[in-house]
């Protein structure tokens, strides 16, 4: 049934076309034509071409990773014979190529523009006080003090959460659980592969760590362990 299913897609395509990784207007294969007839599949095929051609950019053997993209196409995407399979192996190969190039040091141009809005969790934002603070997320479990390298801070730490002050304002938050989130909705477990999509390049990549920034000295700073978003700091920058 699948397989009728998957097949029947395809006469759709002459009159529904999604944007994909490649020009649908030049689609010959059934496996193609199936990408360019499928709006999930599109998404996925563009985001793959993202993520292989940053992957270009940023490593040293591209020989190797041209022929692994070859290999990919032909004994695993192109042997798909439904669209399940078809998602199942995109996602695959983009977590795949998104491992090789994270933990790169990179610099690429970013290509998502942070505003205010992305520098609040929780209905906390930079500059609140400590006192608001505390009248949306309550008392924390403790608070401490630290020197840091632009002054002295204050974490009040909360479960999945520490607010980092400084002079009794917020400075920044760092996002330790799956508790809470990014503006945009990054959580803290989410694949690599999500991340891009939703934040897509970064600004620059230093080790684990993927910097987002904005004209107004904002960092969104995501740490990588495994292939997944360990911690998330929402903030101004202190180093």
């Amino acid at each position: 049934m699948k397989k009728l299913i998957f097949a029947a897609s395809i006469l759709l395509f002459a009159s529904w076309t999604h944007a994909a990784g490649f020009d649908c207007s030049k689609a010959s294969t059934l496996v193609e034509k199936a990408i360019c007839s499928d709006s999930e599949l599109s998404k996925l095929d563009d985001l793959l071409t993202i993520s292989y051609k940053e992957a270009l950019r940023n490593i040293s053997d591209t020989d190797k990773l041209k022929s692994e993209q070859r290999n990919w196409l032909s004994n695993t995407r192109n042997k798909c014979q439904d669209a399940d399979c078809l998602k199942r192996a995109y996602n695959k190969r983009i977590s795949d190529i998104s491992t090789v190039t994270v933990g790169l040091s990179a610099h690429a141009e970013q290509t998502t523009k942070l505003d205010a809005r992305d520098f609040v969790v929780a209905d906390i934002s930079i500059g609140m006080s400590k006192v608001n603070v505390k009248k949306i997320i309550g008392n924390p479990k403790s608070e401490k003090n630290r020197k840091g390298v632009t002054g002295n801070f204050t974490e009040l730490n909360y479960t999945g959460l520490t607010v980092i002050l400084s002079d009794e304002k917020v400075f920044g938050m760092t996002i330790e659980s799956a508790k809470y989130a990014t503006n945009r909705g990054l959580h803290v477990g989410d694949s690599v592969k999500k991340l891009l999509e939703i934040y897509e390049n970064p600004a620059s990549r230093d080790g684990q760590d993927m910097d987002y920034n904005n004209d107004e000295g904002g960092l969104i700073r995501i740490r990588i362990k495994k292939d997944r978003v360990e911690w998330i700091y929402v903030g101004a920058l202190d180093d």
